[in-house]
């Protein structure tokens, strides 16, 4: 007896829950909708005077707004902010939830958090620019070579496009937007260096470095050593280096050479030199054809230099040289001896030959600055 008597009032008691919770959501309830109905009114409020709110825009990308005959800004505060729905061409939810856990974890409209917090707080609303722009570069160049590209009506505005979220917890891909995010500007000339530096490559990375800055100025030149696994590697060169090891991520070779990929993508400098980089031959003899659109780029090749395997720079030749050379400008050699031994052995044509300089680093700066204007240049 005393069990039913249970069970009936655990019944009515979910009923009453379950009935309270479908009027809670449907604007009836918390109580008799006003709570709802006050908060709903406030996010529209908050939304319609931000100006992310593009009405023509939601109608255009959302067909099934426009079929069904309701009221843009209210789908949207209701239904569309929730289901990641983009009401801006500025303000990209995907992005800004995936690279902001504690949005969705906080329950608030995604569009409210930005314009409420996450502003104020420096938060981006969608890709940096600069990205934006190198998609649309890219996008370009892609249609030139595939007219298919260009026709495909969902790539006329790519900076639409959805992002995939796959990877964002990847050592390499943290290590990348710290590094990415860290550069204050553009740069010209990238000089890539195994590091830390030693006599074999100092005179090499200094001497360079100081005549691309003095051609173009301080702001010119970036310095990325990233090969030496410890975080102290001597950066002291230049205005601007970086050391990938010091972003505190374990990174494999294989992700070095990733980041090197995308830093020349992205940022598109003039010229690149390769101051015996593992992860920047690496780069090279993988994605040479691809780097080659982006950039001009340079190698120096020096016998006694290691790299972070402790391989002697004489391996470097025997397995990135040959394969490399199609996409270098230039090889830049310290001896001559050595630079005949490889020209011997690989029994180079006479195509190739032009691109094979004499480069002594530690001359005096003048006979250094020009050998290395000889065009084409890593300094023109």
């Amino acid at each position: 007896m005393y069990l039913n008597t249970l069970i009936s009032s655990l019944r009515r008691t979910t009923r009453f829950v379950i009935r309270r919770f479908h009027a809670y959501h449907s604007g009836n309830g918390d109580p008799n909708g006003k709570g709802r109905k006050s908060r709903y009114s406030e996010e529209r409020r908050i939304i319609e005077q931000s100006g992310l709110f593009d009405e023509a825009f939601y109608r255009e990308t959302y067909p099934d707004v426009a079929r069904a005959g309701i009221d843009p800004l209210k789908h949207y505060v209701a239904w569309g902010g929730k289901e990641g729905r983009r009401p801006h061409p500025s303000f990209d939810p995907q992005w800004y939830t995936t690279q902001y856990p504690d949005v969705l974890q906080s329950g608030i409209h995604p569009l409210v958090h930005y314009l409420t917090i996450g502003r104020k707080e420096g938060r981006r609303c969608g890709l940096d620019s600069r990205v934006l722009s190198v998609v649309d570069t890219m996008y370009e160049e892609a249609g030139a070579l595939e007219p298919a590209i260009a026709l495909d009506p969902a790539l006329a505005s790519p900076h639409l496009l959805g992002i995939h979220g796959g990877g964002q917890h990847w050592p390499v891909l943290r290590v990348w937007r710290a590094l990415f995010e860290s550069l204050e500007h553009p740069f010209r000339c990238i000089v890539f260096v195994a590091g830390p530096l030693h006599s074999g490559v100092e005179a090499m990375v200094v001497n360079a470095t100081q005549a691309a800055i003095e051609a173009h100025g301080p702001d010119s030149t970036l310095t990325v050593f990233t090969d030496h696994e410890g975080a102290n590697a001597d950066c002291a060169v230049g205005f601007h280096t970086r050391c990938l090891s010091n972003f505190g991520e374990p990174l494999t070779r294989m992700d070095r050479a990733s980041i090197v990929e995308k830093l020349i993508l992205a940022v598109r400098p003039k010229a690149v030199l390769n101051v015996d980089s593992a992860a920047c031959w690496d780069a090279i003899v993988r994605k040479g054809g691809a780097l080659q659109l982006a950039t001009d780029m340079y190698a120096y090749l020096h016998r006694v230099d290691r790299c972070t395997d402790s391989r002697s720079v004489d391996d470097f030749a025997h397995t990135h040289f040959r394969e490399g050379l199609p996409f270098l400008r230039k090889v830049y050699f310290e001896t001559l001896d050595f630079q005949e031994a490889l020209t011997l052995e690989y029994g180079l044509p006479p195509s190739l030959m032009s691109r094979i300089v004499h480069l002594q680093a530690q001359q005096s700066r003048t006979a250094f600055v020009n050998t290395l204007q000889a065009s084409p240049s890593f300094i023109d």
